[in-house]
């Protein structure tokens, strides 16, 4: 699949980098811009120590055709009319958390792998089975997000698994489960499921009901500790109602809440029309994922319908705002120990 490099990103100056521009405008051509990108971001993070509130910023622009910046609940666009990289400026005022790094990737729904063998369809947010894009292998912890679609009377056949924490979240009909271990499970809508591979296990999925297809989520995260005795629960979802978050899986688990061999947590929600949900991490290093299952909603000022994701990283805290009506699933992983996807844009 074709994938689309960011132009190179733009810079934000403070009046006390002003000085620097001065030195560096002679000669933007001879620069790493890497390297002078990253020294910018230093002199920011220096400039919260300054106890600038709000700290004033400039934005300027290399000549390249486009620039995209992505910072809390905004996106700004910046395009190059003629060339020149040092004569358009653009000033904003920005607090710390967005010096801190706020960053989004946004995945279209048309841009997913898709497979179809005729009784099986699958969407792929990310590389799986046939599909491969080495702009999309994970995000942070989360290795694997899948919407399907099995028709009545078909499953998969078993097959093993290992070191990988497995979720199934049905979202019409009911799931057939086996394993192993001896467990059998029917796994309906309103339940989730959980397997804790760790040093393995041999299970099978089908549809439970032989006249009606089954659609689910399929999530896959890496665990935090490997080689570890495998393990499977399935809980009864707690039924919260519109506009508040319904707990799927967290590192402790619950009554209705499934538990993870990882500090992860997954969300569902409702988002009804014109209101707004506020999230907030449960670490400052973690990121979240969020796909719109159903409708249309604004996050982070963007955009997304039905099968759009966007990954977010570098805040605490970002708003979901149904535009009108929205199905959310938010999945909320590490980040630091995997490398995450590069960014692809819109």
């Amino acid at each position: 699949m074709k994938t689309e490099r960011p132009a190179k990103e733009a810079f934000a100056l403070s009046i006390i980098e002003l000085p620097f521009i001065v030195f560096i405008a002679p000669f933007p051509y001879r620069l790493n811009w890497d390297k002078v990108s990253a020294f910018f971001r230093l002199l920011k993070i220096f400039n919260i120590f300054l106890a600038l509130h709000p700290i004033p910023i400039i934005y300027t622009k290399h000549s390249r055709p486009t620039i995209r910046i992505s910072y809390s609940d905004a996106s700004v666009t910046l395009t190059s009319a003629n060339g020149s990289s040092w004569n358009d400026f653009c000033v904003h005022s920005l607090t710390e958390e967005i010096l801190l790094g706020m960053e989004k990737v946004i995945h279209r729904s048309e841009n997913r792998g898709f497979f179809d063998n005729g009784w099986l369809k699958s969407f792929f947010s990310f590389s799986f089975a046939n599909y491969y894009d080495p702009h999309k292998i994970n995000f942070g912890a989360l290795r694997v997000l899948n919407c399907s679609t099995m028709e009545a009377g078909e499953g998969i056949d078993a097959h093993p698994c290992d070191n990988m924490e497995i979720i199934f979240i049905p979202t019409e009909g009911a799931i057939d489960y086996g394993d192993n271990m001896g467990h059998l499970a029917t796994v309906p809508v309103g339940s989730a499921q959980i397997i804790n591979a760790g040093t393995g296990v041999i299970h099978y999925t089908y549809n439970h009901i032989p006249d009606i297809p089954l659609k689910y989520f399929l999530i896959w995260i890496y665990p935090r500790e490997y080689e570890l005795m495998p393990s499977y629960s399935t809980v009864t979802l707690e039924q919260v109602g519109s506009n508040r978050w319904q707990s799927v899986v967290s590192p402790e688990g619950g009554e209705h809440t499934l538990r993870i061999n990882q500090d992860a947590w997954i969300y569902m929600a409702d988002v009804t029309e014109a209101n707004t949900m506020s999230y907030v991490m449960h670490s400052a290093s973690n990121g979240a994922y969020v796909m719109v299952s159903s409708g249309c909603a604004t996050i982070c000022g963007s955009r997304l319908w039905g099968g759009d994701a966007i990954g977010i990283t570098g805040t605490e805290t970002f708003n979901i705002k149904g535009e009108p009506h929205a199905k959310v699933l938010l999945i909320e992983v590490p980040i630091g120990r995997w490398n995450i996807m590069r960014k692809t844009g819109d």
